[in-house]
């Protein structure tokens, strides 16, 4: 920067092609080390340190080197906001599916709060900075790249937990995959995986943090909450505030005939009834009253 302030970008020293080619490594270099203090770190059960800016770091690497311009605007979650993810995941889990009182969380298991956090982190990005943006790329070419970009991230994580499984990755992939190639025959071949993945990712995470209950519970046992996840994005404030991929938004804005989907609603919620499940009481109920009426319209507008 010194010889730009002076005048000297021209002399041997400091040529400007050289210059220019290496100014965006630099910008990237500079925002990457300035996180490094972002997030203090967190003592575990052990009394080990949890130091998440390693983790951060890592993952920053890959986003810059795929989705750059999205990097340069990218905020990381707040340190409350991870914890809080890691606090409150298995609360609704406890009370719904597993019927038992949530124990209150003493200390942080490390592992399990470094895969929540990264999980965490890299949602956020998506949501947030690359999921506004994807209509300004080829929908052939960003399928490829998001694709090798959760490959490379999972494999960074795996650096730091191990046991990462790669099926994490198969949602964020799915969403947008439906996103870019919207259609009828595609989206009736992938609504129950969509139900799948999220169950499964529920599943994982709580699993992750209480090992325990690992022999109780099982992805299929969350399907009934993987609805409830996806039923809130027929609510106005997800409508307004949510940038990723929303399930009405999309049925409605891309003409899909939602029978099909209507149709496997009804099976879990019968099933639930005669499971005499909780799920659906109270708030859920509600959710899904409303998400079958709007999908109703939606369908009829779409024959017409």
């Amino acid at each position: 920067m010194a010889q730009v302030r002076s005048g000297k970008i021209d002399k041997p020293d400091c040529k400007k092609a050289y210059y220019d080619a290496c100014l965006e490594n630099m910008i990237v270099q500079d925002m990457r080390y300035s996180r490094q203090r972002k997030y203090k770190p967190l003592i575990t059960t052990d009394r080990k340190k949890i130091k998440l800016n390693d983790l951060a770091r890592e993952i920053d690497a890959v986003i810059a080197k795929y989705f750059l311009s999205q990097f340069m605007q990218f905020e990381p979650p707040p340190i409350k906001r991870i914890i809080s993810f890691y606090l409150n995941t298995g609360k609704v889990i406890d009370a719904y599916v597993l019927n038992k009182e949530k124990k209150k969380q003493k200390g942080f298991d490390g592992p399990a709060f470094i895969a929540v956090a990264a999980i965490r982190y890299i949602d956020d990005f998506i949501d947030n900075f690359l999921w506004p943006d994807i209509d300004e790329y080829d929908p052939k070419e960003l399928y490829a790249r998001f694709g090798s970009f959760l490959g490379e991230v999972l494999e960074t994580v795996r650096g730091f937990d191990p046991d990462m499984p790669e099926k994490i990755i198969k949602l964020p992939l799915l969403e947008m995959k439906l996103a870019l190639f919207p259609g009828q025959e595609l989206f009736d071949k992938s609504f129950k995986q969509l139900i799948q993945h999220k169950a499964y990712d529920l599943a994982y995470v709580y699993t992750r943090i209480n090992p325990e209950s690992k022999c109780e519970l099982k992805p299929k046992d969350l399907l009934k909450l993987a609805v409830i996840d996806y039923l809130r994005d027929f609510t106005e404030k997800e409508m307004e505030e949510e940038t990723d991929f929303n399930l009405y938004l999309y049925v409605r804005d891309n003409e899909i005939n939602p029978e099909n989907l209507i149709q496997y609603l009804n099976e879990i919620y019968t099933d639930a009834v005669e499971d005499d499940s909780r799920i659906f009481e109270d708030t859920f109920g509600e959710f899904f009253n409303t998400a079958v009426l709007m999908l109703e319209e939606a369908g009829a507008e779409t024959v017409c």
